[in-house]
């Protein structure tokens, strides 16, 4: 099945490289202009960035892995591809 997105519904969605999370209101949002678009503050963190540390840090990694490689490496059974 795949999925039909509208010009309209597209507006309800964030791409993981545009999101951050604002650590005032603890919304997820595009930080446009650096300002969260919720409350306006300027206390955002790039979603993407935090997710590299967070599994960096749960696999003990030197480096951060980019979660696309990450997901590469998931038993296949374990990935709700659609």
């Amino acid at each position: 099945m795949t999925a039909r997105l509208t010009k309209a519904s597209r507006s309800n969605f964030v791409p993981l490289r545009d999101a951050t999370l604002c650590l005032e209101c603890e919304f997820i949002t595009p930080g446009e202009n650096d300002r969260c678009s919720i409350c306006g503050s300027d206390k955002l963190v790039r979603l993407a960035e935090l997710l590299d540390v967070l599994i960096g840090k749960a696999c003990d990694a030197k480096q951060p892995i980019p979660i696309t490689d990450l997901v590469r490496m998931m038993p296949m059974d374990k990935l709700r591809l659609h």
